[in-house]
C-alpha cells in the first residue's frame, strides 16, 4: 500500500467500534487523509479487552491512565472515533445509556486538560452513530458543548472540573472539536463527512499556529522594552506605569483581577532593574489613593504576556525579599512556561515560597 502525500503526514488515532464493518469504512477513509488508526493500546481500541476489564474492576480508570500513557509516549491522538452507544454487559445501574466509554474519554480529557504540561491539550472527537440514534444526538450536533450535561461521576474533584467547564464555553470549544457522523450512510457520504470535519481541524491547526507565531513575534518585538507594571483598581480604572486613566472597550486589560499585579513585556537580564523599579516605585509610593501597607496583599502575575529569562527570579528575590522584606503576604502567579523558567534559575530557591501556579 502506497505511503500518503508528503503533505499529509501520517498521524494516529484511537477508534472504538464493535461494528466490524464500520471499522474496515473508516480505517480506510481516514488513511487517505494521512491518519493511520493506532492498535497498540489494546485498552483503549479492543471493545473485548475493555468489557474484559471493566467487568473485572467495575471502572474504566484504567482506560484514563492509558490515555495517559499513549500522549506521553507517543503523543496526543490527532482523532479519537468511537461508537455513540456500545454495549458492555454491564448492568443498568453502571451503564443506563450504554455511553460508558464515550463519557470516559471526555472525562478523562477533560482532567488531563487541567495536569502541567497538557494546559493545551486538544480533542477531536469523531463519534459514529446510527439513523436509529439520530434523534438523540441531533441536540449535540446544534450545541457540541450540551454533551456535557452527560457526564457525571462518583469523584467531587471531577464533578468540579466538569461543571467549571460548562460555565466556560470558550475553553470547552479549545479543548473538543467533535464531529457526528451517520455510519448507516453510504461509503461516499461518510467518506465526505469525514473528509470535511479533518479538512477543518486541519484549518484550525494552521489558524492556531498563525497566531502563535505573531504572538511570539509581538513578544520579540517588545523584547528591548521593560515590561510595563499594570495594576487594574477597579471595574473601569486601571494604573499603568505610573499613569491611571479609564480602561477602552475591548482593552485585554479587561481581563485582569481588580487589586492585582501583571508584568507586561520583558522582564529580563536587560531590563530588570527598570522593571522592578517600577513595581517597586507603585507598591511603595501608593496608586492613587491607594497605598500598600506591609500587611497587605500583594498580587503579581507573570503570565502569558510577560517574558522572562534565568535573571528575573534574581530580580524577584532582590525585589521582595531585600528591598521589600517587610511586606510578607505576596504571591506571584507564573503560568507553565514562566513557572519553568524560574525553576531552572539560580534565585528560585529565594523566592519558592511565593510562587503560584496559575494554571
Amino acid at each position: 500500500m502506497s505511503e500518503p502525500a508528503p503533505d499529509k503526514p501520517v498521524r494516529t488515532a484511537l477508534l472504538i467500534t464493535d461494528d466490524k464493518a464500520a471499522s474496515i469504512t473508516i480505517r480506510n477513509i481516514v488513511k487517505k487523509y494521512g491518519v493511520e488508526i493506532n492498535t497498540s493500546y489494546l485498552n483503549l481500541n479492543s471493545t473485548a479487552m475493555i468489557k474484559k476489564i471493566i467487568l473485572k474492576t467495575g471502572n474504566t480508570a484504567f482506560m484514563r491512565a492509558d490515555l495517559y500513557k499513549l500522549i506521553t509516549e507517543i503523543g496526543v491522538p490527532f482523532l479519537v472515533s468511537l461508537d455513540y452507544t456500545i454495549d458492555l454487559g454491564l448492568d443498568h445501574a453502571l451503564d443506563p445509556d450504554r455511553r460508558k466509554i464515550l463519557r470516559t474519554l471526555l472525562i478523562s480529557y477533560i482532567i488531563l486538560a487541567k495536569a502541567q504540561g497538557l494546559e493545551h491539550l486538544q480533542a477531536n472527537f469523531m463519534v459514529l452513530y446510527r439513523s436509529a440514534q439520530a434523534a438523540h444526538v441531533r441536540p449535540f450536533e446544534a450545541n457540541p458543548a450540551g454533551i456535557l450535561d452527560i457526564l457525571y461521576t462518583g469523584n467531587t474533584k471531577a464533578n468540579e472540573i466538569i461543571n467549571e467547564l460548562k460555565g466556560d464555553p470558550a475553553r470547552f470549544n479549545r479543548l473538543f472539536q467533535i464531529r457526528f457522523v451517520n455510519i448507516s450512510q453510504t461509503q461516499g457520504e461518510i467518506d465526505a463527512a469525514i473528509r470535511a470535519f479533518i479538512t477543518g481541524l486541519e484549518t484550525r491547526e494552521k489558524l492556531f499556529e498563525m497566531i502563535a507565531r505573531k504572538k511570539n513575534t509581538d513578544l520579540e518585538q517588545e523584547h528591548k522594552t521593560a515590561a510595563q507594571i499594570v495594576y487594574r483598581i477597579d471595574r473601569d480604572t486601571v494604573y499603568v506605569d505610573g499613569e491611571t486613566s479609564e480602561i477602552p472597550k475591548g482593552s485585554p486589560y479587561l481581563d485582569f483581577s481588580i487589586n492585582e499585579f501583571y508584568a507586561v513585556g520583558s522582564w529580563e537580564q536587560l531590563n530588570q532593574l527598570a522593571v522592578a523599579d517600577k513595581l517597586k516605585k507603585a507598591i511603595t509610593g501608593g496608586i492613587g489613593e491607594k497605598s500598600f501597607k506591609p500587611a497587605d496583599p500583594i498580587v503579581l502575575n507573570l503570565g502569558d504576556d510577560c517574558l522572562i529569562d534565568g535573571a528575573t527570579a534574581n530580580s524577584l528575590a532582590r525585589l521582595f525579599v531585600q528591598e521589600l522584606g517587610n511586606y510578607k503576604d505576596v504571591k506571584i502567579y507564573v503560568n507553565s512556561d514562566n513557572a519553568i523558567a524560574l525553576e531552572k534559575s539560580k534565585g528560585f530557591i529565594i523566592i519558592k515560597n511565593l510562587i503560584r501556579h496559575s494554571y
